[in-house]
C-alpha cells in the first residue's frame, strides 16, 4: 500500500485559488489567469462593484521575487 503524497502549492498559486473561490460564483466577474504574465484579471460589468474591487484588491502582491499583478477590468464607477 502506498501512502498518499503532499502536494505542496507555491504561495501564489494557492493565493490565486482562493481568489478564484472568491468570485467563481458571481456571474458579474469573469476570473482570468495569466501564468505566463504572472497576471489575475477580474472582469465585470458592474460600475460598483469594479470599484469597490479596486479599492480592496492591491495591484500587486508580492511572493519572495516573484510579483502577482491583479487587474480589475470594465468601467467603473465613481464612489464617493
Amino acid at each position: 500500500m502506498q501512502t498518499p503524497r503532499l502536494k505542496i502549492s507555491p504561495p501564489w498559486v494557492t493565493y490565486i485559488n482562493k481568489l478564484q473561490a472568491l468570485f467563481d460564483g458571481d456571474p458579474q466577474i469573469a476570473f482570468n489567469i495569466d501564468y505566463d504574465n504572472m497576471t489575475v484579471a477580474l472582469a465585470g460589468n458592474n460600475g460598483e462593484k469594479n470599484a469597490a474591487l479596486q479599492r480592496l484588491l492591491p495591484t500587486e502582491k508580492k511572493f519572495g521575487n516573484v510579483t502577482l499583478h491583479i487587474v480589475v477590468d470594465g468601467p467603473i464607477a465613481n464612489i464617493a
